[in-house]
C-alpha cells in the first residue's frame, strides 16, 4: 500500500525543500514482489515527472543497458523484470560451473 508523505530533507540537493513522496507499507510479505515493484516505480516516474526525473541516472541502479533502453521506449515493470530474469538465468548458469558445493 502506498501512503503519501510530505517531508523536508536535511541533506542532498533537495535540502530544506518541501518534498512529496510515498511510504510503502507491505501488507503481505508472502506475495510482495520487491523487484517488480521497483521496476514498476522506475517505469512510472518518467511518465509522472518527465522534466524532473533523470532517466539516464537509472543505469547506475539497473546496471543493464537493455533495460534502460526498454524504459526509454516506455516498457512497463513486467517487461523490465523479464529482461532482468533472462540475464539472471544466464548468470546462474555461468556461476553454477564454479560453485564448489
Amino acid at each position: 500500500r502506498f501512503v503519501p508523505v510530505r517531508f523536508k530533507p536535511t541533506a542532498s540537493v533537495h535540502k530544506d525543500a518541501d518534498c512529496g513522496g510515498v511510504n510503502l507499507l507491505i501488507t503481505n510479505r508472502e506475495v510482495f514482489e520487491p523487484v517488480l515493484t521497483g521496476f514498476e516505480l522506475v517505469a512510472q516516474l518518467p511518465k509522472l515527472s518527465p522534466r524532473e526525473f533523470e532517466l539516464n541516472k537509472v543505469l547506475r541502479l539497473l546496471v543493464n543497458q537493455q533495460a534502460l533502453d526498454a524504459l526509454r521506449n516506455g516498457s512497463d515493470g513486467r517487461a523490465l523484470k523479464q529482461i532482468y530474469e533472462r540475464e539472471l538465468q544466464s548468470f546462474r548458469a555461468l556461476r553454477a560451473q564454479y560453485l564448489l558445493y
